[in-house]
């Protein structure tokens, strides 16, 4: 099964992954430039919150819906960002890793 990240500006996603999901990312970019910065906080952030004493509410219980959803059909991964890089491109990659 197939997982993509979609803008969605431009793409209806089967999942929400912007800031107002429990999957956002809290790392605010005020500047292009900060891209790759708020990406690479992002990438330890979302290791840290696999661990189920510090993740976030709704954080796991999301990611485990997505999993699953994603181990039966292709799914899109929707943020503002894509298709530039976005924190989405690390949950992409751990899904990618479990399936």
């Amino acid at each position: 099964m197939s997982i993509t990240v979609v803008n969605m500006r431009d793409h209806k996603s089967d999942f929400r992954c912007d800031r107002k999901s429990a999957l956002g990312n809290p790392f605010v970019m005020h500047k292009e430039h900060e891209r790759e910065l708020v990406c690479t906080c992002y990438d330890a952030y979302f290791q840290e919150c696999l661990n189920p004493d510090i993740a976030p509410p709704g954080f796991l219980e999301y990611l485990d819906e997505i999993l699953q959803a994603a181990k039966q059909k292709d799914i899109t991964l929707g943020c503002w960002c894509a298709p530039k890089q976005c924190h989405c491109d690390t949950i992409k990659a751990y899904l990618d890793s479990q399936i």
